[in-house]
């Protein structure tokens, strides 16, 4: 079947919030706390919203300090870090200052910092340094990922299931695997989008899709895995859906869900985090209803999730109307 034209709205900041976040640190004075205060999602690979601002610069020297040189010099200069350069004010200017040191003009400046800003995204992301605040065990074996965000948008039309979307931006903690594996118990088909392709295997009573990319990926690289979930084109009437959940058993920096009812919604919709598979989706408390948008839709964040338990988003129907 063909994918339905997705009810949800492309935002860049959502899908790449650490990078937005650097990127913006850059700019103007560079990094200070009025500026460090806008970037969400880069004090929380730092630590979380509460940490004091001298204590998420501390770790962010850390982080650049852990890269290969000559980022680290480069990019403290760039983010108005190292003493030379704390009181030049404007990006370009500190791009002239690091480049005259580097015999660099500021065009090749610019281009290598883009490529160490997407390094120190990594790092960041992993918290592969040493002063590094990540709450849960970052896995260096191999097998082991560490996702920066997933995005899971579903799309749910006359109560049944009509499609999802998926997006996993992660980083490798491994070198040359052949293919992620995530384990599924909805049927249907898989169409990636981009440089993986999908292979879907029945073990027992679920499914292992596997997503192959163009090559053996490697350790600290990162990746986007893009694909959708459909019914099955001969099975003309998938089931009700009652939510939609992921067990993270990665650690995941930033997990964000969507659901859009078209037609009739729920009369009930919540989220949860936390729960193991047998708990899920539990009882709600009123903290945990969500509301829906004029066009049907509603969304769940989540932080720092790890430990194979339950994320993500519920509803219920009438039973009298179903």
């Amino acid at each position: 079947m063909d994918a339905l034209e997705s009810p949800f709205s492309t935002n860049w900041s959502e899908s790449e919030p650490l990078r937005r976040d650097l990127l913006l640190m850059l700019k103007r004075e560079g990094f200070t706390p009025p500026r460090v205060a806008k970037a969400l999602a880069l004090r929380q690979a730092l630590g979380g919203e509460d940490e004091p601002f001298n204590v998420l610069r501390e770790r962010l020297i850390s982080a650049i300090e852990s890269l290969h040189d000559p980022e680290p010099e480069m990019l403290l200069d760039a983010f108005a870090l190292s003493p030379t350069s704390s009181n030049i004010d404007g990006l370009p200017e500190r791009y002239i200052h690091y480049g005259q040191k580097a015999n660099l003009k500021i065009d090749a400046v610019r281009k290598k910092v883009a490529s160490a800003i997407e390094n120190l995204r990594n790092q960041l992301t992993t918290g592969w340094y040493p002063k590094s605040p990540l709450p849960f065990h970052v896995p260096e074996s191999h097998n082991g990922i560490v996702n920066e965000f997933v995005q899971v948008q579903t799309i749910v039309k006359g109560q049944k299931w009509q499609e999802t979307r998926e997006h996993y931006r992660f980083v490798a903690a491994f070198d040359k695997a052949d293919y992620l594996g995530i384990s599924s118990a909805q049927e249907g088909q898989i169409e990636t989008v981009g440089d993986f392709s999908s292979e879907r295997r029945r073990v027992d009573d679920h499914f292992e899709d596997r997503f192959y990319f163009k090559e053996p990926m490697r350790r600290g690289q990162a990746y986007d895995l893009k694909f959708r979930r459909l019914p099955e084109p001969d099975f003309d009437d998938p089931n009700v859906l009652v939510g939609e959940w992921r067990g993270f058993h990665e650690p995941t920096r930033l997990a964000i869900f969507e659901v859009a009812f078209l037609g009739r919604c729920p009369d009930r919709v919540w989220q949860f985090s936390g729960l193991t598979h047998l708990q899920a989706p539990g009882e709600p408390t009123k903290h945990q209803i969500l509301s829906l948008s004029q066009n049907g839709s509603t969304r769940a964040r989540f932080h720092d999730l790890y430990g194979g338990l339950f994320s993500g988003i519920a509803w219920e129907w009438n039973n009298d109307t179903l």
